[in-house]
């Protein structure tokens, strides 16, 4: 369920962004609040399986670069988990 939200999240993203639309401030705001929550939980350092013939992609910090994830959205497929 997490995951389909995810993709969701950045599909509608990248249709906003498409459109030439605005994301409303007050919703990145809160994003980057519940973000910077999340991650003070977590470890900094995770292992990732991947099966043999699958692949991974890892995308550094954009520093919030909203083109660029948009340019990798496109270039490597939506996150799918």
């Amino acid at each position: 369920a997490g995951a389909d939200r995810l993709r969701a999240f950045a599909q509608e993203l990248v249709a906003l962004y498409q459109a030439g639309g605005h994301w409303p401030w007050g919703e990145a705001r809160a994003l980057v609040r519940d973000a910077c929550r999340l991650l003070a939980a977590e470890r900094s350092l995770e292992r990732v399986n991947v099966a043999p013939g699958e692949h991974i992609n890892v995308v550094g910090d954009v520093h919030g670069q909203f083109f660029d994830l948009v340019s990798i959205f496109e270039e490597h497929g939506l996150p799918s988990t």
